[in-house]
């Protein structure tokens, strides 16, 4: 058995050694606790394209608001309901990405503690299951936060100022007026929905102080954040709608579609409800890159010890066999000479003692 110590072993010298003594071999990291922002980077690709587009700007968000005048509050407001619909849908992708860059900063002052260096092999499952796990349980979380919100806002029943979920319904009585709320019910299809009861209660044809009619995709809901999570991206995805939607709000301004060349994982792109691009994060693609040269870099063992056995060969096998020889050469001679002598002096002893002739007593 041999034992080798090599001192301050640069990162290709340890992964020959991994390859020769694996199970033999120790390289204690000088320092076992590493920063993964020193070798490890993530982050989005590209995020859907609505969150860059000029359905989420200030000026489109303004075009679908409409008049701003007061008493345009007391006639049908659908108009008003798209607009705030979008303003969470701006506030989403905003929060979207600050929650990812959140994330991303939390996972980079994470550390990864190695007693020993991990070899290149370890260290890239390590890094795809760190990754996996990211991306993974990043929308997870956000998502669950987003349904906790929801559920606690439909449980409240918290009348919006655009009575979409609640009516208002004043009636008098002598000298006073009295006030009372009614639940908005929807029967579109047929089937009766109650805001009360239920918050996927939705509406497709909209009206305003100017024009009614449906806009493909677009939908009210009984709060605004589940008209647009049930709402999908098919109008923007459609001059001739986007169009439409200008007279439906007075705009001269008609904004140009989405772009359906640009390739997304959201499929059908056009048909997708928006809830499921809120509950991705927006999120079409992730990049991320490591480095294992500047994780052992600053692992940096100072030593690697290792130990094995060698085999004897044939030379070592050959020389013993010849020695072992030459010594029964040298010692074979006395050792039959001594016996030989043992033996003679045995057989005097038998021949004087049959001479010894036995007396005879008269």
């Amino acid at each position: 058995m041999y034992s080798f110590t090599i001192p301050f072993p640069s990162e290709s010298t340890f992964e020959s050694l991994q390859r020769k003594y694996s199970s033999k071999l120790s390289c204690p990291c000088s320092q076992p606790a590493v920063s993964f922002s020193e070798f490890l980077s993530i982050e989005p690709n590209a995020y859907h394209q609505i969150c860059s587009s000029d359905f989420v700007s200030f000026r489109f968000l303004d075009i679908l608001w409409g008049n701003k005048a007061s008493h345009s509050y007391f006639s049908p407001v659908d108009d008003k309901v798209l607009s705030t619909q979008f303003r969470l849908l701006a506030a989403l992708c905003s929060l979207a990405k600050s929650t990812v860059e959140e994330r991303i900063r939390t996972l980079s002052n994470r550390e990864l503690v190695t007693v020993e260096p991990l070899s290149r092999h370890s260290f890239d499952d390590q890094i795809h299951s760190i990754v996996s796990s990211f991306r993974r349980e990043t929308p997870r979380d956000f998502r669950r936060t987003h349904e906790y919100v929801n559920g606690m806002l439909h449980a409240n029943q918290f009348q919006t100022f655009l009575l979409t979920n609640w009516n208002l319904v004043t009636t008098y009585g002598g000298k006073s007026y009295y006030f009372s709320t009614s639940p908005v019910s929807v029967n579109e299809s047929g089937q009766f929905c109650s805001c009360e009861t239920s918050s996927t209660c939705t509406r497709s044809k909209l009206k305003n102080m100017n024009y009614g009619g449906t806009f493909t995709g677009l939908v009210v809901g009984c709060l605004p954040v589940h008209g647009l999570r049930l709402s999908t991206l098919e109008c923007f995805y459609s001059s001739e709608c986007l169009t439409d939607l200008a007279v439906f709000v007075k705009s001269s301004l008609v904004l140009s579609p989405l772009n359906q060349s640009i390739p997304s994982r959201f499929t059908p792109i056009s048909s997708t409800p928006i809830g499921t691009l809120i509950d991705e994060l927006f999120i079409e693609s992730w990049q991320n890159s490591s480095n294992y040269s500047s994780y052992y870099s600053i692992c940096a063992p100072s030593n690697c010890r290792y130990t094995y056995v060698e085999r004897n060969g044939f030379v070592y096998t050959l020389t013993t066999i010849l020695g072992l020889y030459g010594g029964l050469t040298e010692g074979l001679p006395l050792v039959i000479w001594g016996s030989l002598q043992v033996y003679w002096k045995i057989r005097e002893r038998i021949k004087r003692h049959r001479h010894i002739a036995p007396i005879n007593s008269g």
